[in-house]
């Protein structure tokens, strides 16, 4: 297990910032915390580690939905699986377009087309657009339907890789699984040491910043993302 005051104590190692536990330190507990969350959602971003499952319920007229839930920023990429269920009778595979292709393919009409829940005949699709939006993470993808439901009725559901929201508690455990947790304190250090800008810190900093990138391009390749 690696929570989040273990993995503020192995930054802290590596800064070299009074790891015996007195205080006072160079760096507070609170930039540590954002420093190793900044890290986590560089991690799962770039290497698709953090799959979830969520359910979007679909309103009536619209087209656009945010993935974002009480555990994670929104999903990041291509998802696994798209699918569209209604009631106990009805699910089905979503397959992916994006919206160029649809310009193109059916013209500006599509935005305006319908199809009733209950219809397990009417072709649907998703897309993913960006969700502009979010400054902090503008990576995170919204959920588009074509075409978008008569009714508020049905629901989405997708495995995708996520971002994870952050940590704040310091028994909680960070979110990424846990082989990859040794990453965030060298991910966490070389942000700290940036603030510095003196030739000493900065050549840590990129040093630790390397062995970061080691562990991406580690996951990445278990993953299959190299």
């Amino acid at each position: 297990m690696s929570t989040l005051s273990e993995l503020r104590t192995e930054t802290r190692k590596l800064l070299d910032d009074n790891q015996y536990g007195n205080s006072p330190y160079r760096w507070p507990d609170a930039d540590l915390n954002k420093y190793l969350n900044d890290a986590q959602v560089e991690f799962s971003s770039s290497t698709r580690c953090f799959l979830r499952k969520i359910t979007i319920s679909l309103s009536a007229n619209v087209a656009e939905y945010p993935t974002k839930d009480a555990t994670i920023r929104g999903i990041v990429g291509m998802p696994d699986t798209v699918y569209y269920t209604y009631g106990s009778t009805i699910t089905r595979v979503l397959y992916p377009t994006t919206e160029k292709i649809l310009d193109s393919s059916v013209g500006p009409a599509w935005r305006t087309e319908t199809f009733v829940p209950a219809n397990n005949q009417t072709p649907i699709q998703f897309y993913l657009t960006p969700a502009l939006n979010d400054s902090v993470t503008p990576n995170v993808m919204n959920l588009g339907i074509y075409r978008k439901p008569s009714a508020s009725a049905g629901s989405i559901i997708i495995s995708a890789p996520a971002i994870p929201v952050d940590v704040s508690v310091d028994a909680t455990e960070m979110s990424i699984p846990l082989q990859y947790h040794e990453a965030l304190p060298y991910g966490a250090a070389y942000r700290a040491l940036l603030r510095n800008q003196d030739t000493q810190s900065l050549t840590l900093a990129a040093a630790y910043k390397t062995r970061y990138m080691e562990f991406v391009e580690i996951a990445q390749k278990a993953i299959g993302r190299s």
